[in-house]
């Protein structure tokens, strides 16, 4: 009895991990994916203007 219980309730967690992350994984295949998690993540760079360029240039600072 223990064996066919633990045996349905790793079929359930099979099925319900591949309900989980099956749209995760489709969703990811689009390429609009990256830029969009790109701009969420660094919406506050982009919104300052990055100056990153300044940066690695290694541009100092007039006084």
């Amino acid at each position: 009895m223990r064996g066919s219980v633990n045996a349905l309730a790793r079929g359930y967690e099979y099925i319900m991990g591949v309900v989980i992350f099956m749209p995760v994984t489709v969703v990811e295949w689009f390429p609009f994916v990256s830029e969009f998690q790109t701009r969420l993540l660094f919406n506050q760079a982009f919104s300052l203007g990055l100056q990153i360029q300044r940066i690695l240039a290694g541009g100092r600072k007039q006084k």
